[in-house]
Parts: structure tokens; C-alpha cells; sequence
């Protein structure tokens, strides 16, 4: 802990001086100064600028990106204050949200690597495609960060905000192109990082072009393994244990094609086609007990994942107004090995299979989702007192997940002919459809010319539906419907609900705004198609697993935003600040828990309240030296007590009292940037980058006394880079995590692997499972790049 306490402040020693010089420096170069450049944005579905947008909105421009090399959101988020994650590494990232703004998080550890049903809390959008994946950023033109609830404009899942990566469009300019290639070495790794892209932009005519995008990368392991079990060529345990180095490598693979047609002076048409293949060797995570980046795995945990994403935007000037259609399709199939030996040997059912050999079972789960999306947006032209936005959404989506475990030597342990396969000790087959219908819309008046109101509303018209089918092989008619413990249960939800927004502002000149908001933000509820007993019967439907009639179904979850902040241009035009006060109320909160029988639901957990500010500041200070400092404080906690969560008889299994503080919610992030140009006599110019970010402690489960609940230590990022362009030349040193932070950023729980079969275990067989995940270590890489 004192070696830990030692490094955030030598890290943190080189933010404070940055923060400290920025008064000073900026009135003394008054003469010399740039002004900040004002990027385009399209969040209120037209053309503005952050500045002129009435809410607490942050943009990165694309060239920003490139500089910071932010290639996707693990690091992304280091560089936006207030947007907090906890980075767990490719495998667990491209499966679960995990995107937190405004405290607006509910989620236990240990839910990282499971399918959900329910959206995220902060939705995410691939151009105009709604969709959590975490594809890889290549030719971006800017990333969009809307705060607080969205719900008006962008639906399901914006509870605590909005994240949008637009990607630059085909230009029927001129020809470009390039290709970049990158060698790195992260400590403790056994081999090089490379990541190398390319990008052609060809006009075909006046009217048409095509832009094509790839990239390839290749990133070395540095978790290595000792416990590796053998297997006979039966599967059964031999008793034999192997090592393995660097098990958490990972490579991907991106590709995107883009096609625009000015049809006419009034009409243009964009296609968009990407896809991108994920192969991860296995989780970024060590165990404290087997030593620094050592895990304590039984078993290779391999993840590997395709995501296709095809879209069509038309949009035609009509005179009054821009009619705007955006369909887009995607699909997101996954699967993962990974050790469930640990887990099985903790719960209290392991006591019916204590004595299976070596404790060893291997799960495996598949999961795909595919939705189709179509948005028509009417948003008014002409110059009048009223701007609106109107439009109407339908998605439909598709999702299934099947898991598998094998508990190995469990048929020769019991002495039986397995009925489904082989040692097979468990499946559960999920499946998911999502109808979502809804009209929407925006009025904004302008009262004066320094005064504005607007006011939002959306309409929608939802259908869930579930089914689950769970198989118990081992223990048949004790556990459920025949050989094979059959059970299972389908459900179905329906909604009609609305929400509304009301915001306003007044500009007290042209470089100085205040707002307000209120607005609401919602996700849609469902089902879990459970094991459920009647308890209209005597008997027990759905066999020893079966579970209270309440958990069939989870309602949707609400929260109710109230903001005010202020946006201004200060020193000339030098110097840009925001910042905004908010609270949300948060009803029926939807979170991942575990039912009887362990299996994965979501539930809905009481009321919170999250309050908080954040501040954000941009400036140049001279021509060369560029400075941007964030900082976010948030308290989220339960606003009531809560028990709920029952057991087949009805009695509550799970108790949380208010003001108990929300899960893996930090209560201060903090940000900073400092960008140093130079143009040296020789025509080379050189760009220095010094990026910090700090992320407050927090807690994993919302009590202390859960066996699931740890501490996660604050943490301390610092990375750098220098750039030098030389003619069409670019030449990258960069160094990520410069002070090698190897503190945690997410745990289960101690307690969890501190017992057996359920009790406290004072011999520790368990805790060799208990996982720590880590960002990668310091990272040393070269670049080129040749632009065309």
C-alpha cells in the first residue's frame, strides 16, 4: 500500500504544477495566443458547436485521437472527465457496459463476462446505429459525450448520457490515403505489440466516393499461469499441472467500407459496411495469492467475438425542413472458454459433488445478438422563432445465449452414463426479443434573441419477450423434468410509457451561457424466463431450482435528471470553461443478481440518488502550448431501504439500507492534457503530449458484509507521447502507463474465495481464484505513418 500511495504521488506531482501554471501563463501571452478552434457537432440533430449547445456536452476531434492514441474506449475514458470504466481488458470489455456517467451504475462485480438482457446505462451509438460494442476507433472525426439522460432523442439506455463515434465520410475532394504501422513493448510481456492500418479515399466521380479503412493488431500476453490442469484424451483430470506464459494476448481485426451519392443538390445517400474479429487468449487478470501477474486459472480461457454492422443514411432538404432516414442492421456473435472451478467450488451446492477429482470444471458459453434499427428525423430548416425535431424509431432485437459446464470426472465420481454428453454438468439456453416503437420529438423557442426554452417528449411502445431452459444432467429427476433435470420458463412484457424534457438558457452575451435542464431518461424492462414455481400448486414446478413467480419479469428503470450549469469564452476567446450541478433521482433500478440455483437475472433494486458537478477547461495559452483539465465529483447512494430479491418461499434474500453507496462508482475523476508544439528551422514540427488521469477508490457491492463486496484502490494513469511530421511523414514515441500503475481497477470479493462448499475455509483451496483485473502495463512504442 505505501509503495502504491508513493507512486499516485509522484504521478499526481506532475498534474499539479500543470493546473497551477494555467492563470499566469494565459494572462501574460495575451499577445500571442490562439484561439480554440470550434468543432462541429451534431448531437441535437443539427449542426452546432459545443459551445452553442444548452447542456454539458465534451467532444474529441479526430486528430486529437491520433495524438493521444486512443484507439478505443478503455482509453478513451481517461481522457473525458466524468465518463468513468473500469478497464478489465479486451476479453471482458467487448461483453458488458460497464460505461458509468453520473453515478448512474447499479452492477455488482463479478457480472463482467455475462450475457445481459437489459441495455447498459449509458448507450452508445456507431454513427446513427445504436449498439454497445466496443469496436475498434480507426479514421474517426470526432467522439460526442452527452451527459445525463438522453431519452428524448436517443432512447433506451441513456439513463446517465450518451456516447457517439461519428467516423469521417468519404470525400469527393481529391484522393487520400495512408498507412501507419506501430511496434510496442509492454513490461513483463513475452513479445511485441504491432498494430498497423491503412485508409484509401477515392472520389469515382463528382457526386460519388468510397472510403476504405483497415487495421490489424496484435497485442502480446503478460499474465502468466501455474496451475494449468491436464486432461486424458477422455477429459478427465490427470493430475498433472503445466505452466504457460502470457495467456491474455489478443488480436483484432477491422475493416470498414463507406460509399457516398449526392444524388441531387437536395439529396445525399451514405452506406456503411464494418466488421470486426476479436481473438483474446484469456482474461487481464492475475491472483494476489500466485504473485504479481501470475493467475491462478486451471484453464485457458479463450474469447473470441465477430461484430458486422451495416447502415444506409438518406437525407433530402424538402425546403422547411432536412428528412433524415437511418436503417442500419448489426449482428454480435461471441464465445468464450473460460474456468468455473473456483466459482462451483465456493457456492454452497458444491458440498453435493465434494471428492470430484482435481476440483476442475470448464465453462462454455455462446452468445449473439442481431438487431435491425429505422429512424426517420424531420428537423426544420427555415428561420423562425421555433426550431423542432420530430421523428419515429422501430428496432427490433434478437438475442440468445447458451452456456455450458463440465464438471470433469463427474460420471465417473457418480458412477453414471451421462444423458445430454460427457461429464456435462449443467446448461442453461436463453432467448430474447425486443420490439421497441416510439415517436419523438423537440420544440425550441427562442423567446429573444439571448433567450431559449425547449421542450422534448417521446412516446414508445415496447414487447419483451424470454425464454430459458435449463438442464441439470447429474442429478435428472431430483433437480427437474426427467434424465436430464429439465426446467425452464418463458415470459413476456409489454410497456407503453413516455418521457419528456425541458431545457433553457440564456446567453448574457456572445461568449457567456447558463442553462437548465430537466429531462428523463429511460430502459426498457423484460423477462428472464426463469424456473418458476407455481404457487397456486402443491407441487413444485421447475424441480430444486425453481424460483419465486415474481422473478419472471423486471420492470423498466427511470431517472429523473435536474441540471444547471454555464458554458463561456473567457481572455478574448482564449479560454473555455463548462460546468453543470446535477441530481438524479433513479427509480427501479435494473441490475444483474443471481437466483436460486446461481443463474443470472436481471432485477430490479429499490431507488438511488446521484448528485454531483463537473468541470471542464480548455485553453491556449500561446501559439505552442495548449492545456485541458476535467474534473467530475459524484455521490451515489440508495435513497431508500431495500429488501427484496426472494427466495421460492417469498423470504427476501438480499437487504440494502439507505445511503448505501453504489457499486463501482468513484466519487472524484479528474483529467488533464498538456499539448506542446514546436516548428523547428528545418520545417519539422514536433508535438508533445502529457495526458494524466486519476480515478477515486470505490466499492464492488453495495454492503460491506457481502461476500461479494472489495475495496478497488484509487488510480493514477500518466501516458505521453511525441510526434514529429515530416513532410507527409509522421514519426509516434509514445509511452503508456509511464509509472507502470499496477493497481487494480475491478475485484470480485475476497470473502467469496476465502470459504468452500458455501463455509469458511481456513486451508484457502479457493483463493488462488481470486481475480484482479489490470490496465496493461507501461507501454514503450515507435510509429510511422505515410500520408498520401
Amino acid at each position: 500500500m505505501l509503495k502504491q500511495q508513493q507512486f499516485k504521488k509522484k504521478a499526481l506531482s506532475l498534474l499539479i504544477p500543470v493546473v497551477s501554471m494555467s492563470a499566469p501563463s494565459l494572462v501574460q501571452a495575451q499577445g500571442s495566443v490562439l484561439q480554440l478552434e470550434e468543432m462541429v457537432i451534431t448531437s441535437s440533430r443539427r449542426d452546432s458547436t459545443v459551445m452553442d449547445i444548452p447542456s454539458n456536452i465534451s467532444a474529441v476531434g479526430g486528430e486529437a485521437l491520433e495524438k493521444a492514441g486512443i484507439t478505443d474506449f478503455s482509453k478513451l475514458t481517461r481522457n473525458i472527465p466524468g465518463l468513468s470504466f473500469s478497464d478489465t481488458g479486451p476479453r471482458n470489455n467487448g461483453i458488458s457496459g460497464g460505461l458509468i456517467m453520473r453515478g448512474m451504475n447499479a452492477q455488482a462485480g463479478g457480472f463482467e463476462d455475462f450475457y445481459r438482457s437489459s441495455d447498459p446505462a449509458v448507450s452508445t451509438y456507431i454513427g446513427e446505429t445504436p449498439l454497445f460494442v466496443n469496436l475498434n476507433m480507426r479514421d474517426i472525426n470526432r467522439v460526442e459525450v452527452l451527459r445525463g439522460p438522453q431519452g428524448t432523442l436517443y432512447g433506451s439506455g441513456s439513463l446517465g448520457g450518451t456516447v457517439r463515434y461519428i467516423q469521417n465520410k468519404p470525400s469527393m475532394e481529391a484522393f487520400e490515403a495512408h498507412v501507419s504501422a506501430k511496434v510496442a513493448q509492454t513490461s513483463g510481456a513475452g513479445d511485441i505489440n504491432t498494430d498497423t492500418e491503412f485508409m484509401i479515399n477515392l472520389p469515382i466521380s463528382d457526386n460519388m466516393a468510397v472510403r476504405a479503412v483497415g487495421a490489424y493488431v496484435d497485442n502480446s500476453g503478460f499474465i502468466d499461469a501455474n496451475r494449468l490442469e491436464g486432461l486424458d484424451a477422455n477429459g478427465q483430470p490427470t493430475g498433472v499441472l503445466s505452466s504457460k506464459k502470457d495467456i491474455n494476448g489478443n488480436t483484432v481485426e477491422y475493416a470498414r467500407l463507406g460509399f457516398v451519392w449526392d444524388i441531387s443538390d437536395s439529396v445525399g445517400l451514405e452506406f456503411n459496411h464494418q466488421i470486426q474479429s476479436d481473438d483474446v487468449d484469456g482474461r487481464q487478470a492475475y491472483s494476489a495469492s500466485e504473485g504479481d501477474f501470475v493467475s491462478g486459472v486451471k484453464r485457458l480461457e479463450p474469447f473470441s467475438r465477430d461484430v458486422r454492422i451495416s447502415s444506409l443514411d438518406i437525407q433530402a432538404d424538402v425546403g422547411f425542413a432536412t428528412v433524415s432516414s437511418s436503417s442500419s442492421y448489426y449482428r454480435n456473435e461471441a464465445e468464450s472458454t473460460y474456468d468455473q472451478s473456483y466459482n462451483y467450488a465456493a457456492q454452497g451446492f458444491w458440498a453435493y459433488y465434494d471428492g470430484v477429482p482435481r476440483n476442475f470444471v470448464t465453462g462454455v458459453k455462446e452468445f449473439e445478438t442481431d438487431a435491425f434499427v429505422q429512424e426517420v428525423r424531420l428537423v426544420s430548416n427555415t428561420e423562425s422563432d421555433f426550431d423542432w425535431v420530430v421523428g419515429a424509431y422501430y428496432s427490433s432485437w434478437n438475442g440468445s445465449a447458451d452456456a455450458a459446464d463440465y464438471i470433469h470426472g463427474i460420471d465417473n465420481f457418480y458412477a453414471i452414463t451421462n444423458p445430454q454428453a460427457p461429464d456435462l454438468g449443467y446448461t442453461n439456453i436463453q432467448k430474447d426479443n425486443f420490439k421497441d416503437k416510439a415517436v419523438f420529438g423537440e420544440l425550441t423557442y427562442h423567446v429573444t434573441e439571448a433567450w431559449q426554452m425547449t421542450f422534448g417528449a417521446r412516446f414508445f411502445d415496447q414487447t419483451f419477450e424470454s425464454s430459458q431452459t435449463i438442464t441439470l444432467p447429474p442429478c435428472g429427476v431430483f433437480c427437474g423434468e426427467g434424465p436430464t433435470g429439465l426446467s425452464g420458463g418463458t415470459a413476456e412484457q409489454d410497456f407503453e410509457d413516455e418521457i419528456f424534457k425541458f431545457n433553457t438558457s440564456y446567453d448574457f452575451s456572445e461568449t457567456m451561457m447558463v442553462f437548465m435542464t430537466w429531462a428523463e431518461g429511460f430502459r426498457h424492462g423484460g423477462s428472464n424466463g426463469l424456473p418458476i414455481d407455481d404457487p397456486n400448486t402443491v407441487a413444485v414446478e421447475g424441480g430444486i431450482f425453481a424460483n419465486h413467480a415474481s422473478l419472471m419479469t423486471f420492470d423498466a428503470d427511470k431517472a429523473t435528471n435536474l441540471e444547471v450549469g454555464f458554458k463561456g469564452r473567457f481572455f478574448d476567446n482564449h479560454l473555455e470553461m463548462s460546468g453543470a450541478i446535477f441530481t438524479i433521482d433513479w427509480d427501479d433500478n435494473q441490475v444483474l443478481q443471481r437466483a436460486q440455483g446461481g443463474f443470472p437475472i436481471v432485477y430490479n433494486l429499490g431507488e438511488s440518488k446521484t448528485t454531483g458537478l463537473e468541470l471542464e477547461i480548455k485553453s491556449h495559452f500561446t501559439e505552442n502550448l495548449s492545456l485541458s483539465l476535467g474534473y467530475a465529483y459524484v455521490n451515489a447512494e440508495t435513497s431508500k431501504d431495500f429488501s427484496g430479491l426472494p427466495d421460492r418461499a417469498g423470504n427476501p434474500t438480499l437487504i440494502i439500507e439507505k445511503g448505501s453507496e453504489l457499486p463501482g462508482v468513484p466519487k472524484s475523476t479528474f483529467t488533464a492534457a498538456l499539448d506542446y508544439s514546436y516548428m523547428m528551422d528545418n520545417g519539422v514540427e514536433l508535438a508533445y503530449r502529457l495526458g494524466g488521469f486519476y480515478k477515486d477508490s470505490f466499492g464492488t457491492d453495495f454492503n460491506k458484509s457481502s461476500i461479494y463486496y472489495d475495496e478497488v484502490d484509487s488510480q493514477v494513469i500518466i501516458d505521453t507521447s511525441l510526434v514529429a511530421y515530416v513532410d507527409q511523414w509522421q514519426f509516434t514515441l509514445s509511452v503508456d502507463n509511464l509509472f507502470d500503475s499496477d493497481d487494480s481497477t475491478l475485484e470480485l470479493g475476497n470473502a467469496f474465495y476465502q470459504q468452500y462448499a458455501g463455509q469458511p475455509d481456513a486451508t484457502g483451496r479457493n483463493q488462488a481464484g481470486d481475480a484482479s483485473y489490470v490496465v496493461r502495463p507501461r507501454t514503450v512504442g515507435v510509429g510511422v505513418k505515410y500520408t498520401f
